[in-house]
């Protein structure tokens, strides 16, 4: 009988734990999707609006247009926006918000200029911003601890998450 040596004992013990932490991420990833969206019947989120936060908005469209580029883009002369993107200032109020009717259709994103200039970092704004756009696309609230766009709170995110782009993903065969 042929003698098994150290290294094939760690060579399967690699392999093993390598299988187990890449089932515990396939494991892990979500889908949070709503039950509405603000995208049109072409499969675009066109918005337009009335902020002074254009650089996060620039920020969230790149973020979410970087998965699934041409689903958001700027109103223009011929197409009617599907969301309007305005400012709000609450004091304890959201630090966004984002309204659409029940069944989908036009909507409305507010960004809280209460928190966006007083405790905001970049960052902050950011996430915020791309949060609030996630919703319009038929994203859901992701309060599951990971680190992704759509979990609700002021954090500093920078990028999609795998559940943000799987529920991105999932919500699109809607559009």
């Amino acid at each position: 009988m042929k003698k098994i040596g150290k290294n094939h004992i760690l060579l399967v013990v690699v392999l093993v734990l390598v299988l187990i932490v890449s089932q515990g991420i396939i494991a892990f990833a979500a889908v949070y999707v709503w039950d509405r969206d603000a995208v049109d019947s072409g499969g675009h989120l066109d918005w337009d609006g009335d902020t002074k936060y254009t650089d996060e908005v620039s920020f969230a469209v790149d973020l979410w247009n970087g998965h699934r580029p041409g689903t958001i883009r700027p109103d223009s002369l011929t197409v009617i926006e599907d969301v309007w993107v305005e400012d709000m200032n609450v004091t304890g109020g959201s630090y966004g918000t984002t309204t659409i009717p029940s069944g989908g259709g036009h909507g409305t994103i507010r960004l809280n200029s209460y928190y966006f200039d007083d405790t905001f970092t970049e960052d902050n704004r950011n996430k915020t911003t791309a949060h609030e756009f996630g919703h319009a696309l038929g994203l859901d609230e992701n309060n599951s601890g990971v680190s992704a766009i759509m979990r609700q709170g002021k954090y500093s995110y920078s990028s999609l998450h795998q559940d943000d782009k799987d529920s991105f993903d999932d919500a699109a065969t809607r559009y």
